[in-house]
């Protein structure tokens, strides 16, 4: 009762740090920080190259971005409160930062699903409403949880202080097991739309390399649910937590990745661009341009309906995501013969827009 520490102590522990522990030697904990550092930074990196694109590129910030970086914070709160940690004997993982981290990202992309298809799907905003009270409940939920879970709240740290205490592997369990079920519903949740689009092929392996991420995210959050299981079951927790620690880490950094792939297309874009000048200046030197001879067909004025139904309503979406109007006719006619191919049939309430198409080619004196 009377320990000077005391505050400190409680102060510490309410942020998920526990009494430290002395220790000369702690592999297992400088293992499990420095591959958290790691991730961290390869974390970081994607989520600044993402508010980079958002912020200065496309100049069209949303609250998915806010979320984003606050996430980032507690992410790496929760890297530098393990090195504190390990440097005492790597007690047990900070997980308030944890689950606050894991809370924002989810948001993240509530936020993002919703800017991209609440507008066009009205049955999409509705679900996206309904996940967002369900990840907003289950959050709030993990964090009451993690702070009350002893009565008094100072009993989490002292044992011998006179109270109650939930079991405690039995609460981080079920968090980790409703958290594996809020990941699966937060990617699948797009699906049903992104069926519907007809996306050039370099578009739709983007997509599935963003989700291609968040199943391995899902995949780390359900080995992370395993060395659960495995420290229930051992007499030296801070022991076998180490590697709770890192897996937490890793679908921590995961999660972040996977929330900043679909922002970065216009800093990819840009970079590609800037890539493609310098090589065109390279390459083409005193090149002067002259009229091309006709290869194949000329062609004539091109036709091309588009359907009024799939254009996109005003604020559907940031010009930083992938079309929802994938979807149009095109007829060709040539020129010489006047002959048309079509491409597909107009129809009620589309429109037809007639493009010149001329061609010409450079060649080096």
């Amino acid at each position: 009762m009377g320990d000077p520490n005391r505050n400190n102590s409680s102060a510490a522990a309410c942020l998920g740090v526990f009494e430290p522990m002395a220790s000369q030697n702690n592999p297992r904990g400088d293992g499990a920080v420095k591959i958290s550092i790691a991730l961290s930074v390869v974390g970081n990196l994607f989520v600044l190259m993402r508010l980079y694109a958002r912020f200065v590129v496309v100049t069209k910030p949303g609250f998915e971005d806010l979320c984003l970086a606050v996430a980032m914070g507690f992410a790496t709160a929760f890297t530098v409160l393990m090195k504190v940690q390990a440097d005492n004997g790597l007690g047990m993982h900070n997980v308030l930062c944890y689950y606050l981290a894991l809370a924002f990202v989810k948001a993240t992309f509530l936020f993002q699903y919703h800017r991209i298809f609440a507008v066009a799907e009205p049955r999409m905003r509705s679900i996206i409403y309904l996940a967002g009270v369900f990840v907003f409940l289950y959050s709030l939920m993990t964090v009451l949880v993690t702070v009350f879970l002893c009565v008094p709240v100072e009993k989490i740290w002292r044992p011998d202080v006179p109270g109650v205490c939930l079991n405690r592997m039995a609460v981080w369990c079920t968090n980790a097991a409703l958290n594996i079920v809020t990941d699966f519903v937060i990617i699948l949740l797009p699906m049903p739309a992104l069926k519907q689009l007809r996306l050039p092929r370099y578009q739709k392996r983007a997509v599935i390399l963003v989700f291609a991420v968040g199943g391995l995210t899902c995949a780390v959050s359900i080995a992370r649910l395993q060395s659960l299981v495995k420290v229930a079951g051992s007499n030296d927790i801070t022991y076998e937590n180490a590697s709770t620690a890192t897996w937490s880490a890793g679908e921590l950094n995961m999660a972040l990745i996977c929330a900043s792939l679909p922002g970065l297309r216009p800093l990819l874009a840009r970079v590609r661009r800037g890539l493609l000048g310098v090589s065109s200046r390279s390459n083409t030197g005193d090149d002067h341009s002259q009229p091309s001879r006709a290869r194949g067909w000329p062609l004539g004025p091109v036709d091309r309906f588009v359907d009024e139904n799939l254009r996109p309503k005003p604020n559907a979406m940031s010009d930083d995501e992938l079309p929802l109007q994938s979807r149009c006719w095109a007829r060709a006619r040539l020129a010489e013969h006047g002959s048309a191919e079509n491409f597909g049939k107009m129809k009620n309430g589309q429109i037809m827009v007639l493009t010149d198409i001329s061609q010409e080619e450079s060649s080096r004196r």
